[in-house]
């Protein structure tokens, strides 16, 4: 998912792969739509992405086209394991039939997340905090994700600066529930190094 999103983004945005920021690497794996709109760059280069998803269809030599296509079909969990996923590992989530842009999404966004967030000074994962007002103030928690805004005037980036938002778990006396608080109403109580 990340080598298909920032070739992608080189095309959109005609730069040098090693020049696409974190920020803008971060938008197409917010959600799934964001990351299946790369097809229209992709198509637009001349990678053919209609191809068949099933096992054995062929993609011809293109890397790109198999690629989306590793990452959009289903597999059959009672497959043999070399046979299983085209023989690339998947030692997350083995025996699922879906799709590996549905099972890799969360490490995919964390990935380009985790460092993110600590060059924009925001607050590491599992940072414990308490929230400071509100319906849940007084409440100690857990950071469990950070929750960057986009840019107003650039939809493929993020606004500047820390997330605006994190996702805090609220602990087990709240069933575990992770609720978004705004930056400025949670206290950092313990740090957690990213």
């Amino acid at each position: 998912m990340l080598a298909i999103t920032l070739y992608a983004l080189a095309l959109r945005d005609q730069q040098p792969i090693p020049e696409v920021t974190l920020s803008r690497i971060l938008v197409p794996l917010l959600d799934r739509d964001d990351f299946l709109a790369q097809a229209k760059v992709l198509s637009a280069a001349g990678h053919d992405l209609d191809t068949d998803t099933a096992a054995g269809s062929d993609t011809g030599e293109d890397p790109v086209a198999q690629q989306w296509k590793w990452l959009l079909r289903t597999w059959d969990p009672q497959e043999t394991p070399g046979a299983r996923w085209d023989g690339m590992t998947r030692g997350i989530a083995r025996g699922l039939a879906d799709p590996a842009i549905d099972v890799l999404h969360s490490w995919a966004r964390g990935a380009v997340e985790v460092p993110l967030v600590a060059q924009r000074g925001g607050l590491a994962h599992r940072t414990t905090v308490e929230v400071t007002t509100g319906p849940h103030a007084g409440v100690v928690g857990h950071v469990e994700v950070a929750v960057f805004e986009r840019a107003a005037d650039d939809r493929h980036d993020l606004a500047p600066g820390p997330p605006a938002r994190y996702g805090v778990n609220l602990g087990s006396d709240h069933g575990f529930r992770i609720e978004l608080i705004a930056a400025e109403h949670i206290s950092v109580i313990e740090s957690h190094p990213a």
